[in-house]
């Protein structure tokens, strides 16, 4: 049917067979609450009265795709240069559902604020020493070839590990590519 101005609701056949209605209440409580600015800390199966299966979408999923370079083509040729300090760093283990890893954290000061980041150990002291090799003072033509050749002949993905949360916020504090 023709949809006419204020008459979103849009009829369709679902072939799966499942009853549409029964999300309606929990829907409407979300909305709700999302307008009135309560309720965000409350999980999603108190929201239904039935059982809702595990996500299996990273939780800043959203916020990570808001937060990314518009334009994440990376020049091969690009040079990094790091502004920022040589981060302290600290080794410690991190247990999460019966697994435990290796976690580094590096943590940079400068004249106005201080910040830490945490990863994976290897990849941590990797990035460490990148960060030290692209100081201006090294004179050390550093490119994005370069590193991300070094970072796959260790690790996997480089883009992924490049667009990270913790990489971002590294560049966002003074890690150029020029």
């Amino acid at each position: 049917k023709d949809i006419t101005f204020a008459n979103n609701d849009v009829q369709f056949e679902d072939s799966t067979g499942i009853d549409h209605n029964q999300f309606s209440y929990g829907l409407k409580k979300s909305l709700f609450n999302y307008m009135h600015g309560i309720g965000f800390e409350l999980e999603l199966n108190e929201r239904f009265d039935f059982e809702i299966p595990q996500t299996t979408i990273h939780p800043y999923y959203i916020e990570d795709c808001l937060t990314a370079e518009a334009n994440q083509t990376l020049k091969p040729n690009a040079k990094l240069i790091w502004l920022g300090s040589t981060p302290l760093l600290k080794e410690f283990t991190k247990a999460k559902r019966g697994k435990t890893k290796q976690v580094l954290e590096l943590e940079f000061h400068n004249n106005t604020n201080s910040f830490k980041v945490s990863l994976d150990k290897e990849p941590g002291l990797w990035l460490a020493e990148k960060l030290s090799q692209a100081k201006p003072q090294q004179n050390n033509t550093l490119t994005l070839a370069k590193v991300k050749t070094d970072f796959e002949n260790q690790f996997d993905n480089f883009e992924q590990f490049w667009f990270s949360k913790p990489v971002q916020t590294i560049k966002e504090n003074g890690l150029l590519l020029l």
